[in-house]
């Protein structure tokens, strides 16, 4: 008798950490979207992204970026950016699931522009864990029009909060690590309790013990 049995999921998808995206506007101003379709293979990160989105516009014409790992108490400022776009011609789809134009997503958000070091695109003062990088390639993926996109890291900045050799939370339940350790932040995690947080993500986004916020019920591809 077989033990399995076979499914037919809406999406492939079995849990990353959330990861908020700095890239540049046009007007030099750096827009953030939050998603957790995101990988890492060595020193590259991959990404999955609507192609529409304003993410995906900057990337094309302005291939810098930073992945900035939120902690578990930056939940509701993350949850502000979840149906916002920085792309004032928003399609009607957009507008008819809720979504605004925000221009200026710190504000909107609560959270602080911290000067990066090897790209343009500031960084979210307030996250832990911010990895630089270039684009290396993008891929398109067909309908849904669907991106994956390959980040070569050229720097990467954590909160020294902890021992070097340590990936474990402080008090404030924030990732921490120092020097080398970034492979153990990323390994980090464990269930968490859910909360509930914007409408496009099909469930809730449980917080892992870590400290990284990782979504739950489906994958949160980025689409502003």
């Amino acid at each position: 008798m077989g033990t399995h049995v076979d499914i037919d999921p809406a999406i492939l998808y079995f849990g990353t950490p959330v990861v908020v995206l700095s890239t540049l506007n046009e007007d030099g101003s750096t827009n953030l979207m939050p998603m957790s379709s995101v990988f890492w293979l060595g020193r590259t990160a991959v990404l999955g992204m609507g192609a529409s989105s304003q993410t995906a516009r900057n990337l094309r014409e302005r291939p810098e970026i930073v992945l900035n790992l939120p902690s578990v108490d930056l939940v509701t400022q993350v949850d502000r950016l979840a149906l916002t776009t920085g792309n004032a011609a928003m399609s009607a789809a957009k507008a008819e699931r809720g979504y605004v134009h925000v221009a200026d997503k710190y504000a909107h958000a609560g959270l602080t522009a911290y000067g990066s070091d090897t790209v343009l695109p500031t960084s979210v003062a307030e996250c832990p864990v911010h990895i630089e990088g270039t684009i290396s390639a993008i891929h398109e993926l067909g309908e849904p029009k669907l991106l994956a996109v390959e980040v070569a890291v050229t720097a990467v900045r954590v909160m020294p909060r902890t021992p070097r050799g340590s990936s474990q939370p402080d008090r404030s339940g924030s990732v921490a690590a120092a020097g080398d350790e970034l492979p153990a932040v990323l390994r980090a995690g464990g269930a968490g309790p859910p909360v509930a947080v914007g409408e496009h993500r099909r469930g809730a986004l449980p917080l892992t013990g870590a400290g990284s916020i990782h979504p739950g019920g489906g994958m949160w591809v980025g689409s502003t």
